[in-house]
């Protein structure tokens, strides 16, 4: 089968915040007593990293990052660095989430010297997950990280996704690296969960340092100057370092003593960075260097269906690549260059034995200098020609068979990737692609050194290179990354086949151009959210004030091109509903709207959703509750839960209620004339949450449940249009779109006389959870405080909850609801503190029967009904907190307000609301649920507001976990 390489552009705009410390923390960790390591809950952090993180990354009191390196199809190596902690690590790992059933021996790290741990005996092409374990040499407490991944080698036959970076330059402070810039490529790379990530080079450039007076510490710090960031990255995809001209790690400056720039650059980066050592699995460099010992600089591997070779002409050529260190004599000749014989040779037997389909070889540049790239591939060792055109290559190397260009293309090389050039750009030559790569952090968005290239794609920073490799085919995409715009473009990794893993077409489709980055004219205006997806369809509500008509291009990660929809005419400030189907079960779409106006085509960014996960499929959810915005709430801080919820890049959002408050922000039961203003005033509420949700909603649908200040009350029913219950459903059938009962969805069929389709509550199934989600308020007949009993599903919603529950053969049952059913006081307060009593548990307050005379012909109080039927968690809100409790074993969780302003509220509010167990902690943030085929675990993310964060409270601090 022909090899095919597809090759694409992605663009991904990514929010600059206000503040840096508003943006995000280093991830949480849980602190538990030495004792206790077996049973300690997990601090699992999110498989999609933190934005906006601090220059040193820390885990709550464990100050350290770690990287990974030399990954082989049984073992894996960590690097753990710490500048300022020394005590016991350990690693605890298995190949299922918050399942460790295997941890190393506690290791002591230094401080200041970095501490390489082997994990070994693994199973090839298995992801694994894994914590560290911190113990103080001055403290008892052990300090648990967040869960980290890695993947351990794939076999022939297993897709796989790798990054790869072009020159980061940190030292570029004022020119061209800005450093959340680097942050933001390195988080977005990290979410598209890598097998590996490769750097192409200039990545630890000393060559500013002054040469006078240059010391060894000075080159250290290089490269440690590089940790926080790449431990972002490092943690959960382990690198592969290419040397760079900048790096002066190089053969020229050996003076035969162990103090000179190129031995300390080469042991920092050994020491700081676990480089592969030829092996059983790996393939490099055996020559030995004084003080050195192996150099590590050129290496090979095998993953899945295709080789990897990196190659070095630094520490091979005996004179100055590229630029010279300390005023060093320049070369004579560009044929003084070399890669040398010993690698020469090792190079040509590596691509003639390897039976890999795709063959790639990774280089700073061609030759290590000048500029372009097939403009070079013809010259001097590379290809055989001198500058004069005269092809001096027999007699320049006669020992050698052939120039390298030409063994490359002889043996099929797929690609070669180069950097040092600070542009994008690929080119085909004798059927081998040259792939230039971007810089990673460059906000100047620059086409650098364009002119060297006289063909080929070009496109300018900032961003890095996804490649895709399946049996079938290579992909690359180019993903963008921006500080200035305010959208997010999110990918989900885990969503369908790997990134191209089964796709089979025989042609390659490449985009010569990608649509160009949108000024403020040209971007699309309004919001987009998504509602009810299944496993095959999508609903798109689109709200924007321009009129015109509107197209969506959307595409499947195994599709070869764009699905173009006509969707119709969007009129100004009216919501307009798309209905996408005939979609793929499980799987990743990535789309794009374009409205056309009469003054020109507004374009939006590219976003995604995912298809339904079948039985068997691990997938995360998040929840909210309460964001309540009035004067208790903040919106800056809403804007940060919203922004983390995005980051954790779950398949669909939960929000619990008392989101737009209409109830508390309109006079129901005014005079008939002022109804239209009341529902004016109930309109705006809901447009008003429309942009707060837009943040998210392109990329994560929502489903909402109804609370009681969201004004959807029976007990202000009338029997007219003129009560806010029908304002209140009607705006939000409006502005937003509940699944209605359709096969996948399960809910109310008998329509309401003045609503309709109401769809306060609904059931439906994804992966191995059963999903439902109940709605009190629109069936009780009178406000429940007074009597408890007032507040009720009523009979049809009882009874189709209790069918649900019975027919429903899923192993994890949750159910969803504002607040129990009656609640302890007139506030309807509680969790299982509450669970007894009334509707939800069948007493009455003072502790006798009451179920019987009160529901009569029910089968069982609520929480009994749950217990029959094995529901695992119910999620409420109302309560402003976070309660984990337990009862006759289901999780009553208690959400967080994800918009507080005060953070330290937890304990007074516990108090006042009866919360007299379990664990209990304060507003603001959101929960993280993560569901595999055999459990349910909840993470607990902070958010703060920047005035609030300390050292160990910060933005995605993971406060909590079961």
């Amino acid at each position: 089968m022909d090899q095919i390489l597809n090759w694409r552009l992605k663009f991904t705009f990514l929010a600059l915040c206000a503040t840096l410390a508003s943006c995000g923390g280093g991830g949480g960790s849980t602190v538990v007593p030495s004792d206790t390591a077996s049973t300690s809950p997990s601090g699992s952090g999110p498989s999609v990293p933190n934005p906006m993180p601090p220059d040193a990354v820390t885990s709550g009191a464990f100050s350290a990052t770690w990287v990974m390196g030399s990954p082989t199809a049984d073992a894996i190596t960590f690097n753990v660095h710490s500048a300022d902690q020394q005590g016991a690590v350990s690693i605890e790992y298995g190949a299922n989430s918050l399942q460790y059933d295997q941890q190393t021996g506690p290791v002591q790290l230094q401080m200041d010297k970095p501490l390489e741990m082997m994990l070994t005996n693994l199973k090839a092409g298995t992801r694994y997950f894994y914590r560290l374990r911190f113990q103080a040499s001055n403290n008892k407490e052990v300090v648990v990280t967040p869960e980290y991944e890695f993947q351990t080698a794939k076999s022939a036959g297993q897709a796989f996704v790798f990054a790869i970076q072009g020159d980061s330059h940190p030292e570029r402070l004022k020119t061209q690296f800005d450093a959340d810039l680097y942050k933001r490529t390195l988080l977005r790379a990290a979410a598209d969960k890598p097998d590996f990530y490769i750097l192409s080079g200039d990545d630890f450039s000393v060559d500013t340092l002054n040469p006078d007076t240059i010391t060894s510490a000075q080159v250290r710090e290089r490269y440690t100057l590089q940790r926080p960031y790449l431990n972002l990255i490092g943690r959960t995809s382990p690198l592969y370092l290419v040397n760079g001209n900048h790096e002066q790690a190089a053969r020229y400056l050996l003076n035969g003593t162990p103090d000179n720039v190129a031995v300390w650059a080469q042991n920092a980066r050994n020491s700081l960075y676990s480089q592969p050592a030829p092996n059983a699995f790996y393939s490099g460099n055996l020559e030995q260097i004084p003080f050195i010992g192996l150099l590590r600089n050129y290496f090979a591997w095998t993953w899945g269906d295709a080789l990897f070779v990196v190659i070095d002409p630094y520490w091979e050529s005996p004179v100055a690549v590229d630029n010279q260190f300390g005023g060093t004599s320049k070369r004579q000749s560009m044929w003084d260059v070399t890669h040398g014989d010993a690698q020469y040779n090792w190079l040509k037997r590596t691509l003639e034995q390897s039976k890999a389909k795709f063959k790639f070889v990774f280089a700073h540049h061609v030759m290590g200098t000048g500029r372009g790239g097939i403009e070079l591939a013809k010259l001097w060792e590379w290809g055989g020609a001198s500058q004069n055109g005269q092809l001096d290559f027999a007699v320049q190397r006669p020992t050698w068979t052939t120039p390298i260009h030409q063994l490359m293309a002889a043996n099929k090389v797929s690609i070669f990737f180069q950097g040092h050039d600070h542009i994008w750009v690929r080119q085909k030559l004798d059927g081998v692609t040259y792939q230039t790569l971007s810089q990673p952090a460059d906000p100047n968005y620059t086409l650098w050194n364009a002119d060297a290239y006289l063909t080929g794609d070009k496109f300018p920073n900032t961003g890095y290179t996804r490649v895709s490799v399946s049996p079938n085919q290579v992909k690359v995409d180019y993903v963008r990354t921006y500080l200035q715009l305010i959208v997010v473009s999110a990918v989900c990794a885990s969503c369908g086949g790997g990134g191209g893993a089964t796709e089979t077409a025989s042609v390659a489709t490449p985009i010569a151009t990608p649509p160009a980055v949108p000024d403020a004219t040209q971007v699309f205006e309004g919001n987009i959210l998504l509602a009810a997806p299944t496993d095959t369809s999508i609903k798109m509500l689109v709200l924007t004030p321009r009129s015109g008509a509107l197209n969506v291009a959307y595409q499947s990660n195994l599709a070869m091109q764009d699905i173009q929809m006509a969707a119709g005419m969007v009129t100004s400030s009216v919501p307009k509903e798309i209905q996408l189907t005939g979609l793929k079960p499980n799987t990743r779409y990535t789309y794009k709207l374009t409205l056309q106006t009469s003054t020109g085509n507004l374009v939006s960014s590219t976003y995604s959703f995912c298809t339904a996960k079948p039985v068997g499929t691990s997938f995360t959810f998040t929840l909210q509750a309460d964001s309540h915005l009035d004067e208790n709430s903040d919106l800056a801080v809403y804007k940060q839960t919203l922004g983390n919820v995005l980051l954790d890049q779950p398949d669909f959002h939960i929000d619990l209620g008392d989101t737009f408050m209409t109830e508390k922000y309109s006079e129901p039961l005014t005079a008939t004339v002022q109804a239209a203003a009341n529902a004016a005033i109930v309109n705006q509420r809901y447009v008003y949450e429309r942009n707060n949700f837009g943040l998210v909603t392109h990329s994560v649908p929502l489903f909402l449940v109804n609370g009681n200040h969201d004004g959807e009350l029976g007990w202000l029913l009338n029997g007219t249009n003129n009560a806010l219950p029908v304002w209140a459903t009607t705006a939000r059938q409006t502005y937003f779109a509940n699944p209605k009962p359709d096969g996948f969805y399960l809910g109310d069929t008998l329509k309401d006389a003045q609503t309709g389709d109401r769809a306060s509550w609904y059931a439906w199934q994804w992966g191995d959870a059963l999903f439902v989600v109940l709605d009190p308020y629109w069936s009780s007949p009178a406000q429940s405080n007074k009597d408890g009993w007032n507040l009720t599903l009523g009979e049809r919603q009882y009874q189709w909850l209790s069918k649900t529950l019975a027919d429903s053969p899923a192993k994890h049952k949750m159910v969803f609801i504002h607040n129990l059913v009656g609640g302890l006081d007139g506030q309807m307060r509680g969790g299982i503190e509450a669970a007894p009593f009334f509707e939800w548990g069948g007493k009455n307050l003072d502790g006798s029967a009451g179920f019987a005379s009160r529901r009569p012909g029910w089968e069982l109080p609520i929480h009994a009904l749950l217990v029959k039927h094995k529901v695992k968690a119910v999620f409420h809100g109302h309560d402003h907190l976070y309660a984990k409790q337990d009862l006759d074993g289901i999780v009553y969780q208690a959400v967080p307000q994800p918009s507080a302003k005060n953070f330290s509220s937890g304990a007074s509010l516990a108090k006042d609301y009866h919360y007299n167990s379990g664990d209990v902690q304060s507003s603001s943030g959101h929960l993280r649920i993560k569901v595999t085929p055999t459990q349910l675990s909840a993470e607990y993310v902070r958010s703060w507001l920047p005035q609030q964060e300390t050292a160990t409270r910060k933005n995605r601090q993971v406060d909590a976990s079961w």
